[in-house]
C-alpha cells in the first residue's frame, strides 16, 4: 500500500521507493522516489523520514523537512556517512550530512545539459544511479546524456565515459536481440563498477538464429570490434587484468577479432567462428551468460572457457536451486580455466617462436 507514514516495520508506508544504501551503523537509507523524500530505516526497522516533505517536490536545500527533491533515485554514502543523491527531475547532484543538512553537491535545479565544470557550473540529465570510492570522487549514471560523470570531493565534475547524447556508434542496419546476459546491468550498477576501476569495451554483433543445438553451429553474423576497443583489451591483458564478456554474443565477436597470438585487433565483418574447447578462446578470461538448454551449442562455449568439469558442477548446482534458464532466467560468472588458459598461452608464446 502507497504512502508516507514513518513508523516501524509494517506500519511504514512507502511510494516506488527506488535505491538503497547502507551506512557504517547498518541504518538503510531509501530514496523514497514517489514521495519526493529520503527515509531512513534503523536496524530495529524504525522507519522515519531523514529529508523532503512526502508529496512536495522542489529543489530547496536546507536541513530535514525544510529540503525538497524532486524523485530522488540514486543513493551512496562516502566513508565520512554523507550521502549522495541522484536527484533525477531535479537533474542535479545532491549531499546530505549525517545531521539531514542538505546542499545541492553538483548541477543546477531545472537546467538540463551536458556541461562539466565545478558545483552548479555543471550540468545533468535525469542522474539517476550514484556510487562513492575510497577517495570519496562520486560517480553519476546520467541517464539522459548517455554518460558516466565524475565528482571530485570539491565538486569538479568530468565525464568520464561515453559522449553526452551519443546511445552508441555503431553505422548501418542489423539484427538485434535483448541483451539477456546484460540485463543486471542497471545504472547504479555501472556507476559502482566504473567507480571500483572496471572498464568497458564496446562490441558489436547482429545476432542470427540464437542457441542453435549442439550438432547445428551458430549461423554467420556481422560483428565489429572498434580500434579503441581493442586496445583497451590489450591494455587489461598486458596488465595482468581479466578480461570478461557480456554474453556469448560478444565472446564471438572478440575472439573473432583475435588472432593466434592472443593479440585483439580492430576488425569487423562475418564471422563464422564457432568457440569450441578444441579451439579455446584467446582473449576472453570468463563471460556472463543465461543458463542454456541441455543441447544448446552455447555449451561449447562456456567448455571453452571453463571446461566442461566446471561447467557441469555449475548447471548441476542451478538445477539443485531452481536458477531460471535463459533469456529471463538467472545469469552466472564463468571464469577460464587455469589450465586452459596455461594451455592457451604457451600456444601464443610458440606463434611468436
Amino acid at each position: 500500500m502507497p504512502g508516507s507514514t514513518d513508523g516501524t516495520g509494517a506500519a511504514a508506508r512507502f511510494t516506488s521507493p527506488s535505491e538503497v544504501a547502507f551506512d557504517s551503523a547498518n541504518n538503510l537509507y531509501v530514496a523514497d522516489t514517489g514521495n519526493h523524500t529520503i527515509r531512513k530505516i534503523t536496524p530495529a526497522g524504525v522507519v522515519s523520514t531523514f529529508a523532503g516533505l512526502a508529496g512536495v517536490p522542489g529543489s530547496a536545500d536546507g536541513t530535514g523537512s525544510a529540503a525538497r527533491f524532486n524523485s530522488p533515485i540514486g543513493v551512496a554514502l562516502d566513508s565520512a556517512g554523507n550521502l549522495y543523491v541522484g536527484d533525477a527531475d531535479n537533474d542535479t547532484i545532491r549531499k546530505i550530512t549525517p545531521a539531514g543538512v542538505v546542499t545541492t553537491f553538483a548541477g543546477k535545479a531545472g537546467e538540463i545539459g551536458s556541461a562539466d565544470g565545478t558545483g552548479s557550473n555543471a550540468r545533468f540529465s535525469g542522474p539517476r544511479g550514484v556510487a562513492v570510492d575510497t577517495a570519496g570522487n562520486v560517480y553519476v549514471a546520467d541517464t539522459f546524456n548517455n554518460t558516466i560523470r565524475k565528482i571530485t570531493p570539491a565538486a569538479v565534475v568530468s565525464t568520464l565515459a561515453g559522449l553526452a547524447g551519443q546511445t552508441g556508434s555503431a553505422d548501418g542496419t542489423g539484427s538485434a536481440e535483448m541483451p539477456s546476459a546484460a540485463r543486471p546491468f542497471t545504472a547504479r550498477l555501472v556507476a559502482e563498477l566504473v567507480s571500483r576501476g572496471v572498464q568497458f569495451a564496446p562490441i558489436t554483433l547482429h545476432t542470427g538464429v540464437a542457441s542453435a543445438e549442439a550438432h547445428e553451429p551458430p549461423y554467420p553474423e556481422r560483428f565489429a570490434v572498434p580500434e579503441a576497443s581493442a586496445r583497451l583489451i590489450n591494455a587489461v591483458r598486458a596488465g595482468n587484468g581479466r578480461v570478461v564478456a557480456v554474453g556469448t554474443t560478444a565472446v564471438r565477436a572478440v575472439e573473432s577479432a583475435a588472432g593466434p597470438d592472443g593479440v585483439a585487433r580492430a576488425r569487423e565483418g562475418w564471422t563464422d567462428l564457432v568457440v569450441t574447447r578444441e579451439r579455446g578462446v584467446r582473449v576472453v578470461d570468463g563471460l556472463l551468460t543465461g543458463l542454456h538448454e541441455p543441447q544448446a551449442s552455447h555449451l561449447l562455449m562456456l567448455e571453452a572457457v571453463a571446461g566442461r568439469e566446471v561447467v557441469e558442477r555449475g548447471y548441476e548446482e542451478a538445477l539443485a536451486g531452481r536458477y531460471l534458464w535463459h533469456e529471463f532466467g538467472d545469469v552466472h560468472l564463468v571464469l577460464r580455466d587455469h589450465a586452459l588458459r596455461h594451455r592457451a598461452l604457451r600456444d601464443q608464446h610458440d606463434q611468436h617462436r
